[in-house]
């Protein structure tokens, strides 16, 4: 009798040894499971390739209604992550030619860019029309434009940037492709399902870096 008292665990059925190591995993902090994956559907061929002292315009975020601040968020992570990764780029937020300071003496660049920004900012983002005269005004070689896909379950949330590049003269797409990231935030514990926080920034910037893994030099 002393020995069962001694070594309990010896007569305790196999399948509860499982359930005892669940049990002590819970006493630490619960984290969702964070993925990321990400594809290309249009590569740059090399003489296409945005090149180490590119300048691009860095347009609006597009979203569905009630998502634009999260979109808002996504770009200023996709921002970081270029200037990180490709430091002899330079970045031109769209939001800076609407500064009344930069009008040219050649006419109202302000008023321009404002009626182009607010045209692309539909469904189709920007035209190629749009994106040469816009891409004038910058002096850009270039311009990129993210599209946000924000999805919420009961058991995970889903973030995907679906992103494209312009070229300055054509207005042409020359890349395109999509990042995304998944939280799940519902963890299946020894009595059932387990709500855990997921924060949207934290799945957006894996949905990000699979964007930026993948841009063209």
């Amino acid at each position: 009798m002393d020995g069962l008292f001694q070594h309990p665990v010896k007569f305790l059925p196999a399948v509860f040894l499982p359930a005892l190591l669940l049990v002590g995993g819970c006493a630490g902090p619960l984290r969702p499971t964070i993925q990321k994956s990400g594809d290309v559907w249009m590569r740059a061929e090399p003489p296409q390739a945005l090149g180490p002292g590119a300048r691009v315009v860095v347009l609006p975020a597009l979203s569905d209604p009630g998502n634009e601040r999260k979109a808002s968020v996504g770009l200023e992570l996709l921002v970081e992550e270029i200037r990180s990764r490709r430091p002899g780029w330079t970045l031109i937020p769209a939001e800076t030619l609407l500064d009344p300071a930069a009008a040219g003496p050649a006419g109202p660049a302000e008023k321009d860019a404002r009626e182009i920004l607010d045209r692309s900012t539909g469904r189709q983002g920007i035209s190629e029309e749009d994106a040469r005269k816009l891409s004038a005004l910058a002096g850009a070689t270039h311009l990129v434009q993210i599209r946000l896909l924000f999805l919420k379950t009961e058991g995970e949330a889903e973030v995907s940037f679906l992103t494209t590049v312009f070229r300055a003269e054509t207005g042409q797409k020359v890349w395109e492709g999509t990042g995304r990231g998944v939280g799940r935030h519902t963890i299946f514990g020894l009595f059932g399902p387990i709500s855990v926080p997921v924060f949207f920034r934290s799945i957006a910037k894996e949905a990000v870096q699979a964007v930026a893994d993948r841009l063209p030099d």
